[in-house]
């Protein structure tokens, strides 16, 4: 968990405005345990505070950040990078994922007038059934599917969504899971989006701040 190293690299840079932070390239992980909180609203998201921030910039003059390539990982729900006071930031060359999103999908094969027969990636999008209720598992923790949304594979266009989720499932076989609930889905081929999990973060969130510059960060 690289979080707390990275809070005493942004501690040094604030005491000294101006200061460039070099990061090797290579893969750099982080988890919500240790991460700043604070109670920020962020638009077009769930009001849940606090918040949290792997990286959070707060009254920081002048500091750059050149990620040379590298990756951030972020395990469960936070935001990746925060800036609030600060004048004059920039951020070069960086790539933020996570290691498991916080949506699931499955390829649709069969279909009926309520039901659907699903492909699921195990390996990507690991899931459970009990009492016929499909559960999906993201960091171990395990979340109900609330909603839906079907994306066309071949136009790739969103061409259905709904926020009921699955009344029920059943498991044919590994990987490949029936589930009822889903009048409306078009044809097999599609992709059906599993929403289980709210808008709690932003991947960047910037605050009362000017002269912040993103170049070639990949969310």
């Amino acid at each position: 968990d690289c979080t707390r190293a990275f809070q005493a690299a942004l501690e040094i840079t604030r005491l000294h405005p101006g200061t460039t932070l070099q990061l090797k390239s290579g893969d750099y992980h982080f988890w919500p345990s240790h991460a700043a909180k604070r109670d920020h609203y962020q638009s077009n998201t769930d009001a849940v505070v606090p918040k949290s921030y792997a990286l959070l910039l707060e009254g920081q003059q002048r500091t750059a950040i050149e990620c040379n390539g590298a990756t951030f990982f972020f395990h469960g729900p936070m935001t990746a990078i925060g800036l609030e006071g600060c004048t004059n930031i920039t951020i070069r060359r960086l790539n933020i994922t996570t290691p498991r999103l916080f949506t699931s999908q499955g390829t649709v094969v069969e279909s009926g007038e309520d039901w659907v027969v699903l492909e699921i990636d195990r390996k990507r999008f690991p899931y459970v059934i009990e009492d016929a209720k499909l559960q999906t598992v993201v960091e171990g923790v395990r979340s109900r599917v609330w909603g839906r949304m079907e994306y066309d594979a071949a136009d790739g266009r969103f061409s259905h969504s709904e926020g009921s989720g699955v009344s029920r499932a059943e498991e044919l076989a590994p990987g490949r899971v029936k589930v009822w609930g889903t009048r409306g889905v078009a044809r097999t081929g599609n992709i059906l989006v599993l929403r289980h999990h709210e808008r709690t973060h932003a991947g960047v969130f910037i605050l009362g701040s000017k002269g912040v510059t993103l170049e070639d960060v990949e969310v």
